[in-house]
C-alpha cells in the first residue's frame, strides 16, 4: 500500500516534437530522392521508424537505425534533465509515464534509472498518445461519480 503525496503531482512536457521533427529532418536528409517532391509525411509512419528503425515508404522500409536511435537518444536525454532537477532519481520509486513519445523511450529510461519504476499509463503502447485524453475523461467521471461536477 503505496501512500502518493498529490501535493507533488506534476505533469511534465518533453520534447517529443523536438524529436520527430529531428528524425522527419534527418530521414529526409538521407533519402533526398526518395523524398523529392514529397510534402507531409504520416506521423504513424514517423512512430513506425522510430519504433523499430525501419521506415515505411510505401512498400519499401528505408533503414533508419540510426537516426532513430539519435531522435530517441534527444528525448531521453530531456526527461533524464529533467529528472535531474527534480531532485534526481533518489527521490522517486515510480514515474507514471503519458503521452506517444513516452513509449518510444521506456526501455531506454529503464536501463538510465534500474532504481525508478517507470509506469506507461497503457499495457497497450500503441494506445499511449491517446493516454492524456483517456486520463481526462476517467478524471471527468471521477470528479462526476464524487458530485464534484
Amino acid at each position: 500500500n503505496g501512500v502518493i503525496d498529490d501535493s507533488s503531482l506534476e505533469s511534465t512536457i518533453t520534447g517529443v516534437t523536438h524529436s520527430m521533427t529531428f528524425f522527419e529532418k534527418e530521414l529526409r536528409s538521407l533519402y533526398k530522392e526518395q523524398f523529392k517532391g514529397i510534402g507531409d509525411i504520416d506521423v504513424k509512419r514517423v512512430e513506425t521508424g522510430l519504433l523499430t528503425g525501419k521506415y515505411p515508404f510505401g512498400k519499401v522500409l528505408l533503414k533508419c537505425g540510426d537516426i532513430a536511435q539519435q531522435a530517441i537518444n534527444l528525448l531521453v536525454n530531456d526527461v533524464i534533465d529533467i529528472i535531474k532537477s527534480m531532485g534526481g532519481a533518489g527521490n522517486y520509486d515510480i514515474i507514471l509515464l503519458t503521452g506517444g513519445g513516452s513509449a518510444l523511450i521506456i526501455p531506454t529510461l529503464r536501463k538510465a534509472f534500474p532504481q525508478i519504476e517507470f509506469v506507461p499509463v497503457e499495457k497497450d503502447l500503441s494506445l499511449m498518445r491517446f493516454a492524456n485524453v483517456m486520463g481526462a475523461a476517467k478524471m471527468f467521471t471521477m470528479l462526476e461519480l464524487l458530485g464534484i461536477l
